[in-house]
């Protein structure tokens, strides 16, 4: 259970990275290099604190569409498409 949870950090961490690089115009594969770099450097316990405030913000309906669409992109750079 505790990897799938990094996992889905994983994501999420790609998703606000991607969000990021769209803002200030970088491109996608700039970005993954980052969140890759980023998520090999942090430990468990940074992680997990990462999701929980995700978590927290999810909550708030403003910030959901914006996660998932997020979470949708996490997709189709993983499949692809």
């Amino acid at each position: 259970m505790g990897d799938l949870n990094l996992t889905i950090v994983d994501q999420m961490l790609m998703a606000q990275l991607l969000e990021r690089a769209a803002e200030d115009g970088r491109a996608p594969e700039e970005i993954a290099k980052d969140a890759l770099f980023r998520g090999l450097m942090w430990t468990p316990a940074e992680r997990l604190a990462h999701a929980d405030r995700i978590r927290a913000a999810s909550r708030d309906p403003a910030d959901g569409d914006r996660l998932e669409d997020s979470t949708l992109m996490i997709r189709r750079l993983r499949d692809g498409t």
